[in-house]
């Protein structure tokens, strides 16, 4: 199954949110701005200290995490989210 939201889905769906935890939120009067963090992870060949690839017990390459990147994006009026659930 696949869930798509809109902009103005997720701005309904927050404002919903909002109004019922005791806020005051009104998207048709106030400003509004979605922005999201994506957090990535930098991944690379595992090396041994001579600089060979590490491969598993199958002749596949081992791969590690060194690190992660972290992306900041707009969320905007012509921007949609979607949610697969199997």
């Amino acid at each position: 199954m696949e869930i798509k939201l809109s902009y103005y889905d997720l701005c309904s769906a927050l404002e919903d949110y909002i109004n019922k935890k005791g806020g005051e939120f009104d998207l048709t009067t106030d400003y509004t701005e979605l922005s999201m963090e994506i957090t990535e992870q930098v991944r690379e060949k595992k090396k041994h200290k001579n600089g060979r690839i590490v491969k598993d017990k199958d002749g596949y390459e081992v791969w590690e995490v060194v690190g992660t990147n972290t992306n900041h994006h707009g969320f905007g009026e012509c921007d949609e989210v979607s949610i697969y659930i199997e």
